[in-house]
């Protein structure tokens, strides 16, 4: 009895090991900064998201000013849209749901689709999915400069599609970005297990940026 009591704790014992130390060494291993560097008087940068200002879900202008100091979970979508957005949202209402109490990490969707997604159409499609308004931005402005943050923000694309006015190409990416305007992370807004990856790298960034 007493070396099957013995056996089963060095079951325990090593199990617990092998976990610590693979938490260590993930904790270790800084998350990857993405995105060209660019070269500046100060000398060469990493890639920062540039600034912004666009209107949300409830008709106030918000700014990275606004969010400035707090871990951003970014997609682009459009309200109308039938086949990936849906999907995306509902994966993003865990991230949302997780951090709901949690003033350090800010939702940030985006439209492809201004000329249709107004402030209200927008609460509209936020409010399907029981959203914190204050958490979870919906935001809309001038196509010109929602679809250049995309692209050279975010690196998310962004265009119009070759058919009806409801058709438009944009990325089912997701992207973490740190307090410092860093892309650190792009997840695929459609699988679950990498939203699950999504909310363990948010977890480690917090650590990090501590």
């Amino acid at each position: 009895m007493k070396e099957i009591i013995f056996i089963i704790a060095l079951f325990v014992v090593t199990g617990f090991s092998y976990w610590a130390i693979d938490s260590v060494a993930n904790t270790a291993i800084p998350l990857p900064v993405y995105g060209e560097k660019v070269q500046t008087p100060d000398g060469e940068q990493e890639h920062t998201v540039p600034s912004f200002e666009f209107t949300n879900q409830l008709g106030e202008v918000v700014s990275d000013q606004d969010v400035s100091e707090k871990i951003w979970v970014v997609d682009y979508i459009f309200t109308s849209c039938p086949s990936i957005c849906p999907t995306m949202t509902r994966n993003l209402v865990e991230v949302h749901d997780y951090y709901r109490n949690d003033d350090g990490v800010q939702l940030l969707t985006f439209t492809v689709a201004p000329k249709r997604d107004k402030p209200e159409r927008m609460k509209w499609f936020a409010d399907r999915y029981g959203v914190n308004h204050e958490k979870w931005y919906f935001l809309t402005g001038e196509k010109k400069e929602l679809y250049q943050l995309a692209r050279k923000g975010f690196y998310l694309s962004a265009t119009e599609g070759a058919g009806d006015s409801m058709d438009f190409i944009h990325s089912e990416n997701v992207v973490l970005v740190d307090k410092n305007r860093k892309i650190r992370g792009i997840y695929n807004g459609t699988d679950e297990a990498s939203i699950r990856q999504l909310i363990n790298d948010i977890n480690k960034l917090k650590r990090e940026q501590v």
